[in-house]
């Protein structure tokens, strides 16, 4: 299924994961407002993926804070992230309403 048209009822999920893939969706904007409309209020999405990846092929949104504020303009928040050697773990959750 296609990540910026999900057939899914709106806050479906608790849960999104994307293991290596955002950074290669066409449209990184259309594609996190769809996990957000199908992410339930209290939901988490998580995404884990390798710096180098985030570097090459998203180098506007290497650094955390501007990967934050990118986010916070969509209306979603980033809660933590963790590194672990050459590897990130974000985890975002909608703002609260």
């Amino acid at each position: 299924m296609d990540v910026s048209q999900l057939f899914y009822p709106e806050g479906r999920f608790e849960l999104v994961c994307a293991f290596q893939t955002h950074f290669h969706w066409p449209d990184l904007q259309q594609a996190l407002s769809e996990i957000k409309r199908v992410l339930s209020d209290d939901g988490r999405f998580i995404i884990a993926c390798e710096q180098s990846k985030v570097t090459y092929y998203l180098p506007d949104l290497k650094d955390n804070k501007e990967f934050a504020d990118y986010l916070d303009k969509m209306g979603l928040r980033l809660l933590d992230c963790q590194k672990q050697a050459a590897w990130f773990c974000y985890v975002i959750a909608k703002h609260s309403v």
